[in-house]
Order: structure tokens, then C-alpha cells, then sequence
């Protein structure tokens, strides 16, 4: 079931590709280290809900939406071994 779920870093990534930009010129433009970046796009890092913001702004993109991720992402990091809370959050969605 978790794999059915698009982490906030899968999302940041997309929005980032389509945008057209490169990890490096996000890094130069924002307040967010390329190294930090990376990790937040590959989900080997948590962000941090100003991150999303810096970045919801930079992107022109849905604060709210990204912000909506970021809380789903953190419930089930917290929960990740719960099948049926992971499940729930999957429904609601």
C-alpha cells in the first residue's frame, strides 16, 4: 500500500523537472543547499515545512498542497510499520 503513495519528495522533484531547472540552479536561488535538496528528493532526508514553503514560493506552486504532503509524509514515517494507518491515509487521500 505505501507504494501507491507519492512522497513530498517525488512531488518536488517532478514540479522541479517540469519547471525545467536543475538541482544547482534551485540551490543558487533558494536558501536550500544542493546537497539537502537531493536528499529531500530522494526521501533520504525529511523537509522541514519552511523548505516546502521556500520552495511552494519558488516553484509558484500550491503551499497548501505541498504542506497537505508534507503531514502525510511525516504520519506515516511515524507509523510506517501500522498496515492499517497507512492504509487509512491512502483512502483519504
Amino acid at each position: 500500500m505505501l507504494d501507491t503513495l507519492i512522497s513530498i519528495g517525488d512531488t518536488l522533484k517532478e514540479i522541479r523537472e517540469t519547471k525545467g531547472f536543475h538541482l544547482q540552479e534551485v540551490a543558487e536561488k533558494t536558501t536550500i543547499n544542493y546537497t539537502s535538496l537531493s536528499r529531500i528528493e530522494t526521501g533520504k532526508r525529511l523537509r522541514t515545512k519552511p523548505q516546502v514553503q521556500i520552495l511552494a514560493s519558488f516553484y509558484k506552486y500550491s503551499e497548501q498542497e505541498l504542506i497537505k504532503q508534507l503531514i502525510r509524509d511525516k504520519i506515516i514515517y511515524e507509523v510506517q510499520n501500522e498496515e492499517l494507518v497507512i492504509y487509512t491515509i491512502a483512502v483519504g487521500k
